[in-house]
């Protein structure tokens, strides 16, 4: 999974800042997938009802739908 961006953004709450995909794959360094989610607003923001779920590149369903924790993440926090 790559990704490029192109000028430059400002993130006002909580963003995607991290991303890899190749968890399982044979010869990958990782066992699993993972994102990293980085609150790059100025106020505190909680994740409960959030989910985050993935299709995969051959796939034509979104599956595997996981439901955020109750976490309160605070400017400048990861997750």
């Amino acid at each position: 999974l790559t990704a490029s961006v192109a000028g430059t953004a400002h993130a006002t709450g909580v963003v995607i800042s991290q991303v890899y995909g190749g968890g399982g794959n044979s010869g990958a360094p990782l066992h699993n997938d993972f994102i990293e989610l980085f609150n790059a607003g100025n106020n505190a923001q909680s994740l409960s009802g959030w989910s985050v779920q993935y299709a995969s590149s051959a796939g034509s369903t979104w599956n595997n739908l996981t439901l955020l924790p109750d976490v309160t993440l605070q400017p400048g926090e990861i997750f």
